[in-house]
């Protein structure tokens, strides 16, 4: 059975006449037959009594009908309900924190303005959740620093970013023009949670060296972070991204770390099997545009001034 013999079902009700509900459907009264006989013979009952020209709907059929209003008002809530989404569709789009703090809000609040019938529901994580949640199909993209691991992504290039090893402005450290991995080795590491990759930059690196890794604050929030930084706590490594005003006002101070080359690319990821929507198509142009616009402006320009040592 299908709907369509519901509808046909409750029309013939409602017109009284099978030739009524023909022309009511724009269908000839053959077809409107057959559809009465299909489901009389699929439930096995006598849905109308038929007196001459006269239909009178037998119990079983006014059974029938109260399952029909209930389930065609529920078929027209759903195509209303959907057809909003056409005409109000919904992105999920995820970012990384550094991308999302710094990145992601302009950018949404810009895109939104631009196109306004189009809503943005984001998603604040570390890399790790945000490709997990795109694979997922719970995210219909996500921008994202550094390296992801599926080869189920697609991957654009968005923007380019630097990783600075940062400390407190009176750090014995701060004198020396460079320093070696080592120098680190006596100091507590403030780092992000596991599954960041701005986690992995700080401890691959010292582990490389065969420096003994001394954790000393595991954050989810880059603020704290650089709170603790700033207190002395420690020696984080944070994205140029987020570092840009402490380190303008003197509050943090980047440190030139020998064999580190904190140059990295942010990208555009989205599954590469995505059904392509005409929403996501326009963020997708968006972004490109954005990104082109990045590339060129201060942020890329203050991300390599803040690699280069002085």
């Amino acid at each position: 059975m299908t709907i369509r013999h519901f509808q046909i079902f409750t029309a013939v009700v409602d017109c009284r006449t099978m030739h009524q509900a023909a022309k009511e459907l724009y269908l000839s009264q053959p077809n409107i037959s057959q559809a009465i006989g299909e489901l009389e013979r699929h439930y096995q009952v006598k849905l109308f009594e038929r007196y001459k020209k006269k239909l009178i709907l037998t119990p079983e059929g006014e059974r029938l009908l109260k399952h029909c209003r209930a389930l065609l008002a529920q078929y027209d809530a759903l195509n209303q309900d959907m057809r909003k989404l056409q005409e109000n569709p919904v992105l999920r789009i995820g970012a990384t924190v550094s991308v999302g703090e710094e990145i992601l809000v302009p950018l949404v609040a810009e895109f939104e303005s631009k196109y306004p019938h189009i809503r943005i529901e984001v998603t604040v994580n570390n890399t790790e959740y945000v490709e997990e949640y795109i694979l997922n199909g719970k995210l219909d993209a996500g921008i994202v620093e550094g390296q992801t691991v599926s080869s189920e992504l697609e991957r654009k290039p968005f923007c380019q970013d630097c990783m600075q090893v940062v400390v407190a402005p009176d750090n014995p450290l701060v004198k020396f023009e460079q320093i070696s991995p080592q120098d680190l080795a006596d100091y507590g590491i403030i780092t992000r949670e596991q599954g960041s990759q701005v986690r992995n930059v700080l401890l691959n690196m010292l582990a490389a060296q065969g420096i003994p890794v001394q954790i000393k604050w595991n954050c989810t929030n880059i603020h704290t972070i650089k709170q603790a930084v700033m207190a002395g706590q420690g020696i984080s490594v944070l994205s140029s991204l987020v570092t840009q005003k402490e380190i303008a006002e003197g509050s943090l101070k980047v440190l030139s770390v020998e064999g580190l080359d904190g140059h990295r690319q942010i990208h555009l990821a989205l599954h590469h099997n995505k059904n392509r929507s005409e929403a996501l198509n326009c963020f997708l142009r968006f972004c490109e545009t954005y990104s082109e616009r990045l590339q060129t402006g201060w942020q890329t320009e203050t991300a390599e001034k803040s690699c280069r040592s002085d």
